[in-house]
């Protein structure tokens, strides 16, 4: 029988669990990560079944509630940043750049993004 960690996982469990928040979510990156010499096809279905094993997904879970905590940035707050952004992007009004000849504010022909 293998041995079994605090969160009840194995060494490999818990590997793939912490790639796999590291990753941005994606199980069959993590798996790789966690067993190299899988193949693509091999890693989208182990990755998928990873997920369902009960123990790797409440450590999953417990992880990304203790990250959100000590960063505090939620879905929403990052909902809403984003729509600040898209707002501020549409604005019809010019982009300035302070000319340092005329000592004022100008507006540009350059457009950022």
């Amino acid at each position: 029988m293998a041995v079994r960690n605090e969160n009840n996982l194995t060494v490999n469990q818990q590997k793939f669990a912490d790639y796999y928040l590291a990753n941005g979510c994606n199980a069959t990156k993590a798996y790789r990560d966690t067993y190299p010499k899988a193949s693509e096809d091999t890693a989208k279905v182990n990755g998928c079944k990873m997920l369902k094993k009960m123990y790797v997904h409440e450590y999953i879970l417990k992880r990304q509630a203790e990250i959100q905590e000590k960063t505090q940035v939620t879905q929403e707050y990052c909902v809403m940043n984003l729509k600040e952004v898209v707002e501020r992007c549409l604005q019809h009004k010019p982009v300035m750049e302070y000319n340092k000849m005329t000592g004022k504010y100008e507006p540009t022909r350059r457009i950022y993004f």
